[in-house]
């Protein structure tokens, strides 16, 4: 049962984009297992999850050159308090594929002119050119654009939610920091036996992206 909770962990932070296939799955190195979505590195302890195959398709130190060699615990934060943030977040429409354009966001004009016929690439006009649209079942989602800050550093609500789908799984109520320096740091999040490091977003001076922020317990 153990081996299959933190299967279901790697897999939350997969990659599909089809450009870095070896993101794409969970992968190890040494004697720890990662997955990644280029945002986040997931990072256990391979006697956790003993039949995921070494990384073959790429530099492995690319990799370790991003995670810290040393991290210390700073403090810590409170899972709920994540949670309870998040919960603050407006919904807004979930969209949907454009039907019209099928996501291309243009469509094909044909048009005549005296004797001359001609097609013509133009923006499609029910999705204005973003090829998407409100889905029709009025369904709303969390606006994952949003952002918390944690320390001295901003992060997409995206991946900490995530996180607390980890924590929950887990059954962990509360979340080390083990790494973070200086402003808009990386930071490593440790849950059990589990490290997420984390690279943080870009905010402004009154960002009205940013929801809140999560006390850390020293």
């Amino acid at each position: 049962m153990e081996t299959t909770i933190y299967n279901n962990l790697l897999k939350l932070f997969v990659d599909d984009n089809e450009f870095v296939d070896w993101r794409n799955k969970p992968f190890k190195i040494g004697e720890q297992v990662m997955a990644t979505n280029g945002h986040v590195i997931i990072i256990i302890n391979d006697i956790v999850a003993p039949e995921i195959g070494p990384l073959t398709t790429y530099d492995p130190n690319g990799v370790l050159s991003v995670i810290p060699p040393n991290c210390t615990l700073l403090g810590t934060i409170s899972v709920d308090d994540v949670k309870n943030l998040i919960s603050t977040v407006p919904l807004i429409p979930v969209e949907v594929e454009c039907e019209t354009c099928l996501g291309e966001g243009e469509v094909e004009y044909h048009f005549e002119s005296g004797k001359n016929y001609y097609t013509e690439d133009l923006e499609c006009p029910v999705c204005k050119g973003e090829g998407v649209v409100k889905s029709k079942s009025g369904e709303k989602e969390i606006n994952y654009l949003r952002r918390i800050i944690i320390g001295q550093s901003a992060f997409a609500i995206s991946y900490l939610d995530k996180i607390v789908s980890c924590c929950e799984q887990l059954q962990v109520q509360e979340i080390s920091i083990v790494y973070q320096v200086g402003k808009d740091s990386k930071t490593v999040f440790r849950v059990g036996l589990v490290d997420f490091l984390v690279m943080p977003v870009a905010i402004e001076l009154n960002d009205e992206s940013i929801i809140g922020s999560v006390s850390i317990k020293l």
